[in-house]
């Protein structure tokens, strides 16, 4: 960075306003600096760990949409990454709510394994907080939005927590995206503090991979067909760790992927379980296969593994044939790779 603003362009007689002025310089200065802080941040986002504010109160490079009664701010009395954590606070009352935090644009390529890291807690574990990632072109036109983290039951204390992509889940034509944070949802009446911080997204290291019986990153499951009405368990297969894996023992993962499906006559339900802990079901669409998805299977730190995960299918219950005993056939199979 060639600095502008000198000691010697501040001396009496030098130009203030102006082309070369000292007001022109500050702002170029100001402008490549921030532009660097982005483009060479270790954690891919631009202030992702709310340590720089001009004004002190709020964090630069995140633009903020407040909620009626929303509340924003920086918390640095107890912050889980560095100097400061990110404060959303929800004043309760129906029809009110926090705040959705949005970071500015960061490159991606959807042909890269990668992972969003982020710490979160909350004090009141039923506020209902997410986190989602908006894709943009190469232009910055808006493409979709992709939910990594949508829940009513937030942890009491500071969790970090990794979400592992399928390439599937970023659109091919994404160049950047935007990480938006979102707590205290205006949907949900429930007062408390959302807090953020550490926020982190880069290629996934291989201490971070998961795979199942020699699948390096992911997991593989074979077509399986049932015409329950109850959902049932359709295949299941183990997820093992990387070698690596041990250190990252007190941290959460969440599993975003895409399977595929098909349905006779009705559609059907697809979904998928650890343990006691599942993923959102998907409607599957009538005739051949297609893809489902995204789903996102969430587990909570300190999860025991390997970790057997089982696809969960459940048929159409078909109405008005239900006399004859008929039931609707649905099939579906499942790899993804993060």
């Amino acid at each position: 960075m060639a600095q502008r603003t000198t000691e010697a362009s501040v001396q009496p007689g030098k130009p203030v306003i102006g082309p070369g002025g000292f007001g022109e310089n500050v702002s170029k200065d100001l402008a490549e600096l921030f532009g660097l802080i982005g483009s060479v941040s270790s954690q891919g986002i631009p202030n992702g760990s709310f340590e720089l504010s001009m004004n002190g109160i709020t964090p630069d490079s995140w633009s903020i949409s407040l909620f009626p009664g929303g509340v924003v701010g920086l918390d640095s009395t107890t912050p889980a990454h560095g100097n400061r954590a990110l404060k959303i606070t929800h004043p309760g009352g129906v029809g009110n709510g926090g705040a959705a935090v949005a970071s500015d644009y960061f490159p991606i390529a959807s042909i890269q394994q990668t992972s969003l890291g982020f710490i979160h807690w909350c004090s009141s574990a039923t506020m209902k907080n997410m986190v989602h990632l908006s894709f943009y072109t190469k232009d910055k036109v808006f493409i979709s939005n992709l939910t990594v983290y949508d829940s009513q039951d937030n942890p009491p204390a500071a969790v970090f927590i990794i979400c592992l992509f399928e390439a599937a889940n970023i659109p091919s034509n994404a160049a950047f995206a935007k990480v938006v944070l979102t707590g205290g949802d205006s949907s949900i009446n429930v007062s408390g503090f959302a807090y953020f911080d550490g926020i982190v997204f880069q290629p996934v290291q291989s201490s971070l991979l998961l795979g199942s019986e020699g699948i390096p990153a992911g997991f593989n499951l074979p077509e399986y067909v049932t015409d329950s009405w109850t959902y049932v368990d359709a295949g299941s297969v183990r997820i093992i760790a990387s070698p690596a894996f041990p250190i990252l023992k007190d941290v959460a993962i969440n599993l975003v992927f895409n399977a595929e499906g098909w349905s006779y006559l009705d559609a059907g339900l697809q979904r998928f379980r650890i343990g006691s802990f599942y993923s959102n079901a998907v409607a599957v669409p009538v005739g051949a296969y297609v893809t489902t998805g995204p789903f996102t299977l969430a587990l909570p730190a300190n999860t025991q593994y390997p970790w057997l995960i089982y696809q969960q299918l459940q048929a159409a219950n078909l109405s008005g044939r239900t006399v004859s005993g008929r039931k609707n056939v649905f099939a579906a199979r499942a790899t993804a790779v993060w």
